[in-house]
């Protein structure tokens, strides 16, 4: 199977072929809204990763342990707050997951070059951990990009994702496989997910980067016997057997490069974590088989890492206005961050968006009721200016709230209640018209 999908890929593009796309994520979602978000997210995580190369592992892990618990949803990025318990005290979590500082960094790099706050903390997810695997840090200290494929396609990042307005630290416990399992209980969690073997064998290798800290995998150098002895040796010098939970040590030999040294180092009995090396037990099982198969072929795993990370990433999502917000900061959600209350006034100046060039031109070359039913479309908004509504059909459902502000200034401005976020996008379509 894993030698007919990566052969299939080397001539047509995995994410529009090889699977499924959900019908309401795409990889052009922001084309039109904000297209310089996809840009703005690689720059952060390229520079995040120069300062700490370990970043990148960070990143792609954050995504991976966000999408296992309730879809990909953001939640993992939630604080706790009075209502719940979050993920991040989770014990596959806790003084382990990292990167929330670098994720922040992105959300207010985002906002600054969308001119507002449309790109969900979700999608920031998804986009940074393609971006962490695509951009490695050389031993010259220099970032350098990179497609997942030697000589073929990278796969494209499907986005259209809202944040959820909860988290879930048992829902976490419960959800996130640590490294404890044994294979049998390996498999029934990804099944659990809509995964299979194979998407288990090539997302379990996102380890070819990154650290694993020793708390980790003390129990496996110390009581188990199918780890190579020198390899053994080297690793209980940085990891005794009390005490230093947190030091740590390379999980392949490569941690710094998205390669295939991964399963190689399985095939020698080198997986530093117990859940890694039941992946290869030389039994001659299928899992052994395709072990084998991704370490002879470099290509294939590439290209099959990336249908599995789109598959991941298609775990129930929230979209449409009914689902979720987009929330201003990743770590709360928009009731907790003082966002003026629906219906309240908010003084907003029409000419701080005046750098929104593609909507401008959508007010000047069309005229400004034209203008207000297609950015409608384009945001997901019903429109209304004064006592009169204009709603394009497939938005019908959709209930708005406005806010009259004096004529010299603007119109309206468009609130969705549902998500509470405002759309200065037609703010500037208008002032931009009505000058």
């Amino acid at each position: 199977m894993a030698a007919h999908r990566s052969l299939f890929l080397r001539f047509v593009v995995a994410a529009a072929i090889v699977l499924p796309i959900c019908a309401q994520l795409g990889p052009d979602f922001y084309d039109h809204v904000c297209p310089q978000a996809f840009p703005t997210i690689k720059a952060v995580v390229e520079q995040a990763i120069k300062r700490e190369p370990r970043m990148g592992a960070s990143l792609l892990r954050l995504h991976f342990h966000d999408c296992f618990v309730n879809g990909c949803d953001g939640s993992v990025l939630l604080d706790d707050t009075s209502d719940f318990t979050g993920e991040k005290t989770a014990f596959p979590n806790l003084n382990s997951l990292r990167g929330f500082d670098v994720v922040d960094e992105i959300k207010a790099a985002v906002n600054s070059a969308c001119y507002s706050n449309v790109v969900s903390c979700a999608d920031i997810l998804a986009v940074a951990a393609r971006d962490s695997v695509a951009a490695i840090v050389t031993r010259s200290g220099l970032v350098f990009p990179r497609m997942l494929q030697l000589g073929g396609p990278s796969y494209q990042v499907l986005v259209g994702r809202r944040d959820s307005r909860t988290a879930s630290r048992d829902d976490a416990n419960n959800n996130i496989p640590p490294p404890s399992l044994d294979f049998p209980a390996l498999l029934s969690n990804f099944q659990s997910h809509g995964l299979n073997l194979e998407d288990l064998i090539v997302l379990s290798a996102g380890h070819t980067i990154g650290l694993a800290r020793c708390i980790s995998f003390r129990s496996r150098i110390y009581n188990e016997t199918n780890i190579d002895p020198g390899y053994v040796a080297q690793l209980r010098m940085q990891c005794p057997s009390s005490g230093g939970d947190d030091n740590t040590a390379p999980l392949d030999g490569t941690t710094t490069y998205f390669d295939n040294v991964y399963f190689s180092d399985l095939l020698q009995y080198k997986g530093i974590l117990h859940s890694d090396q039941e992946l290869f037990k030389g039994d001659g099982s299928a899992s052994d088989g395709l072990v084998r198969y991704y370490s002879n072929n470099p290509n294939a795993f590439w290209a099959d890492f990336g249908v599995s990370m789109i598959k991941m990433g298609n775990m129930k999502p929230l979209t449409g206005n009914n689902y979720g917000e987009i929330r201003m900061n990743c770590r709360k959600c928009l009731d907790s961050v003082g966002l003026p209350a629906i219906g309240s006034d908010l003084a907003v100046s029409s000419r701080e968006w005046a750098k929104v060039s593609h909507l401008h031109n959508c007010a000047s070359e069309i005229g400004k009721e034209r203008c207000q039913v297609e950015l409608s479309k384009t945001l997901g908004l019903a429109v209304s200016r004064g006592d009169s509504t204009s709603s394009p059909p497939v938005f019908g459902q959709i209930y708005h709230n406005v806010l009259t502000y004096e004529e010299s200034m603007v119109d309206s401005l468009i609130v969705d209640p549902i998500s509470k976020t405002y759309a200065p996008g037609l703010l500037h379509c208008v002032s931009s018209y009505v000058q």
